[in-house]
């Protein structure tokens, strides 16, 4: 077969940069909550200009906090999570009929620009269509194409020409 994703590589890619947003995370809040521990204990009594300052830098760390654990971790999580359970969880195995391939350039799975595969396949004499997703290159597939698709969640990790 040929592999269309290099799910151990992607999945330990995804699995580091996870660790890294955290670690990133973790030294960011500390190093703000020493700034405004020590502002609070080591000024005298004109506690004006640290008041803002805390007030100023705890405002801009809650916004930064909203967007970090909204996008950049929230992708990273999300990426580390499929990886993880395609590399681990069960993956279908599919012979398909190839009818056409969408590379269109709004089509979007959890963010990635992606081409859809439309396939169908017959089961106890009954055809089925079923679309699966295609991320990086695209491969160049013929309508009436007999494929052995493997996918998880509907995403084609490796494919054979069977005819």
């Amino acid at each position: 077969m040929i592999d269309l994703i290099d799910l151990p590589k992607e999945s330990d890619y995804w699995r580091r940069k996870k660790a890294n947003e955290l670690t990133f995370f973790a030294i960011l809040s500390v190093v703000f909550f020493a700034f405004v521990l020590l502002s609070l204990f080591l000024s005298k009594d004109d506690y004006g200009l640290w008041m803002w300052a805390d007030i100023l830098l705890g405002t801009l760390y809650l916004w930064w906090l909203l967007y970090f654990f909204s996008i950049p971790y929230h992708e990273a999580r999300k990426r580390c999570d499929f990886y993880q359970g395609a590399f681990k969880g069960l993956l279908e195995e599919d012979v398909i009929i190839v009818t056409s391939i969408v590379r269109d350039s709004s089509l979007e799975k959890d963010g990635l620009h992606v081409a859809l595969l439309k396939g169908r396949f017959e089961e106890d004499g009954v055809t089925f269509e079923r679309d699966f997703y295609l991320l990086g290159e695209t491969p160049f597939f013929q309508g009436g194409e007999k494929i052995r698709v493997k996918s998880y969640a509907n995403v084609a990790l490796a494919y054979e020409v069977v005819s």
